[in-house]
Parts: C-alpha cells; sequence; structure tokens
C-alpha cells in the first residue's frame, strides 16, 4: 500500500545518509592507517639506530625476528625486547614477556554474568550483533528466554533489522526496533522488569547514538565488539573515547588467523578488561570468557618461533638374562 511505499522510501533515504557516513569515516580510517604506518616507520628507524640495554644475545634474535615478521608495533615490540634481554635462553624469554603482557591486561570479573542494561558497539563488521546473541545464548541457558530482550537501536542499514529478527527467531528472545531517541526511553522502562537488555547499534555514526542511549540510560553498560585482526587506526576511533568508559572489550572471529598485537598494545595502554571472545561459527553458539592470558597464549602460538630441538636418548640395552646353562659354562 502507500504507507508501506513511504515507508520503504524513507529507509532507502536514511540508508543514503548511512552510506555517506559510511564513506566518510572510511576515508578518515585510510588517512588514519597511513598516518599510522608513517610514525610505525620513523619509530622503527629510531630503535634500530638505538638499542637500549645493549645488543641483544644471540639466543634471543631469532625472537627479534619472529616478532618483526609478525608486524609487532615497534613500541611494544622494543618493550618486550627489553624485558626479555637478561633471559638465559629463548624459552624463558618468552615467558618472561608472557607474563608481562597477561600482568598488563585487565580481565572482567565476573565475566559470565552480564546483567541490566548493556550496549553493543564497535566498528562495521566486526560482528557486533552475532557477539549479542551469543551473549543472550550464554544468558537463556541460566535464567531462560523470557529473562533477555534485544533492541536495535537508530540502525538503518538494509537487512539489519531482517537479521536480528531471524537470530531472535532462533533462540525465542523478544526483539525491537527503535528508530529514535524519543521511543528508547519509555521502551526500556517497558521492559525494565527484564533481567537482561542488550542494545545493538551500527558501526557508523557510534558518537551520536551512544550519546543519545547514555541520555535515556545513564546506567547503562557499554562494551566494545571488535575482530581479532582489528588495525590500530581504527581501535584509535574507540580507545580511549572522550564520553565512553567502556565496560568490556568483546573479541570476536579469534579463530580465524589474525595477528593480535595491535589489540594487545592498546589493552596494555588503557585499562579497558576483556570479556568474552567468540569464533565465526554458528551465531546462536555460545560466547567464551576471554582472559589475559588466553589473548597472550593466542599471540604467542601464531608467532613463527624455531621448534626446539629434542635430544634423542639412546635406548640402553639390558643384559640378557642368564640360563642356567650359561652359568653352568661360565664356571
Amino acid at each position: 500500500g502507500t504507507g508501506e511505499r513511504l515507508v520503504f522510501a524513507r529507509e532507502l533515504e536514511l540508508s543514503h545518509d548511512e552510506a555517506r557516513v559510511v564513506a566518510r569515516e572510511l576515508v578518515d580510517l585510510v588517512r588514519a592507517e597511513l598516518a599510522s604506518m608513517r610514525q610505525e616507520i620513523a619509530l622503527s628507524r629510531h630503535v634500530d639506530a638505538y638499542q637500549p640495554g645493549g645488543a641483544l644475545p644471540a639466543e634471543l634474535q631469532p625472537l627479534a625476528g619472529a616478532l618483526a615478521s609478525a608486524s609487532v608495533p615497534v613500541a611494544l615490540r622494543t618493550l618486550l625486547l627489553d624485558q626479555a634481554r637478561e633471559c638465559a635462553d629463548l624459552e624463558s624469554a618468552v615467558d618472561s614477556m608472557k607474563l608481562h603482557l597477561a600482568a598488563s591486561i585487565a580481565s572482567l570479573e565476573q565475566a559470565d554474568r552480564f546483567e541490566g542494561v548493556h550496549v553493543f558497539a564497535g566498528p562495521t563488521g566486526a560482528g557486533k550483533t552475532q557477539m549479542l546473541f551469543r551473549l543472550a545464548s550464554r544468558h537463556i541457558a541460566q535464567f531462560g528466554a523470557g529473562s533477555v530482550a534485544v533492541l536495535s537501536f537508530a540502525d538503518t542499514r538494509i537487512g539489519a533489522w531482517t537479521q536480528i529478527q531471524m537470530l531472535g527467531a532462533r533462540l525465542g528472545v523478544d526483539c525491537f526496533r527503535v528508530t529514535g531517541e524519543e521511543l528508547l526511553g519509555p521502551m526500556l522502562d517497558e521492559l525494565q522488569p527484564r533481567k537482561l537488555i542488550l542494545i545493538d547499534t551500527p558501526g557508523s555514526g557510534f558518537s551520536e547514538r551512544l550519546s543519545s542511549i547514555q541520555r535515556c540510560a545513564p546506567r547503562a553498560r557499554f562494551n566494545l565488539v571488535v575482530p581479532a585482526d582489528v588495525s590500530g587506526s581504527s581501535l584509535a576511533r574507540f580507545v580511549p573515547h572522550p564520553s565512553v568508559s567502556w565496560h568490556s572489550v568483546m573479541v570476536s572471529k579469534l579463530d580465524e588467523p589474525a595477528h593480535l598485537w595491535p589489540l594487545i598494545q592498546a589493552l596494555c595502554n588503557h585499562s579497558v578488561p576483556l570479556s568474552l571472545s567468540s569464533a565465526s561459527g554458528a551465531a546462536e553458539s555460545s560466547a567464551s570468557v576471554l582472559t589475559s592470558s588466553d589473548i597472550v597464549r593466542s599471540a604467542f602460538d601464531s608467532l613463527e618461533l624455531p621448534v626446539k630441538a629434542t635430544v634423542k636418548v639412546r635406548a640402553v640395552r639390558k643384559p640378557a638374562t642368564r640360563t642356567r646353562r650359561d652359568t653352568r659354562h661360565a664356571a
């Protein structure tokens, strides 16, 4: 009918506006990536000219090469090598680095308990919607589907609402679409009896949307969802953020081959705790608790370190059992 055509035209207009915002943010991201690369190159030249603490021992040279091949940020690589410089061998150096990094990254206490209003934000394509429903699946297993509600807030992307409806139908979760700030407050008041309310947001124009949510729900907690291969310049858009105090960081696509070092550097520099992770499987599968030790171990597992040679122990032949006849001849 005429009403449906008007709604579709309005959504199409909003999608065009969304496309312009995405294009502008993409250009800004490319510029930030180029600036970050120039900064890394300049810093790398300074590090090559000056090695703090003296030359690296020959036993640790393979580790330095592996860190460089993995594109570990220069500042983090220099800090790690200086930390392990006094180690006697490669294995102890790696252990020292792991302990140092794990102690520098925060982990959310009781990451398996989410209650109240939680907002999911992050770059486009990070897997926010799937992470949201994985957390919902984890909560449903404990408290039932009636304790959870999912809101899609100001997301004008074509197909985004359809995806939420499909995922919600699989879990039996009530899903609601809120187009603007004027409807968000009344909707949250109506859903107040729910134990957990999850709000999904688009990746573009996130600052304005998060500000609207803060005005309607001052006690809402904001969770940053990033893929395992997120770049440093993409992270810089979100961490640190002038108006948002992040409740936790969630890492998606952790099963895919990726270099986690830009994310590790950001977590070391800013005290934002890790909470959950997910693989690239089915969206309704549950999320897993992620600790600092987990993400550090995954990062070092991807390094191309020399395999420690195993010493082959020569088997000692057991003396032959002497028979009574042999004993008689020996006598």
